[in-house]
Parts: C-alpha cells; sequence; structure tokens
C-alpha cells in the first residue's frame, strides 16, 4: 500500500479540514525532498498518529524517528522525537 492511500484511509475527504490536512501531510511526505517517510498511520478521533522516519535533505549518520500528531480540528501538528525506531514503535502502540 503506497503512502498516499494509508494517509487517505485515515481521512473523511469530503470534509473540508480533513481534505485540507490530507494535503499538508502528503506534501511533508513527498516531492524531491520529502521531510518524513511514513512508516504507520492510524486515526485517533479527531487526530491523526504517524510513526515516522527524518528525512533530511542531508544525509545523517543516525537514524531519527518521530511520533506525530496531527490534529484536524484546528488543523495542526506536533512530533515528539526517538533515538530508536523501537521506542518510536513503543510510543506509537501507547498512544493509538
Amino acid at each position: 500500500m503506497s503512502f498516499q492511500t494509508a494517509i487517505a484511509e485515515a481521512f473523511d475527504l469530503s470534509d473540508e479540514k480533513e481534505s485540507f490536512l490530507y494535503g499538508r501531510i502528503r506534501y511533508m511526505h513527498s516531492g524531491r525532498w520529502p521531510l518524513w517517510r511514513m512508516l504507520a498511520i492510524r486515526r485517533c478521533g479527531e487526530r491523526i498518529v504517524e510513526l515516522a522516519e527524518y528525512a533530511p535533505r542531508r544525509s545523517q549518520s543516525r537514524r531519527r524517528f518521530a511520533l506525530i500528531d496531527w490534529s484536524i480540528d484546528p488543523p495542526g501538528l506536533s512530533w515528539q522525537q526517538f533515538p530508536t525506531l523501537r521506542a518510536a514503535r513503543q510510543a506509537f502502540a501507547e498512544r493509538i
């Protein structure tokens, strides 16, 4: 399943706020230099919880992971960084 399909399944694209947020998430995950690479995504009520790997334009020696909370109403995001994929997956499992 592509990341765009996974994102679209989490939203009601007929809703204006959800459609806007869907576009923002696609923007952050696509293009020539995407900011994040999606590893998992789940909807939890009025927010979307995503497990992602930070994908900087320049390669780094260590991988960085984040748990991203996307708010539908009002639209917004916050994230928490983790040093390992294991720690990020554990936090993701606890949030959903």
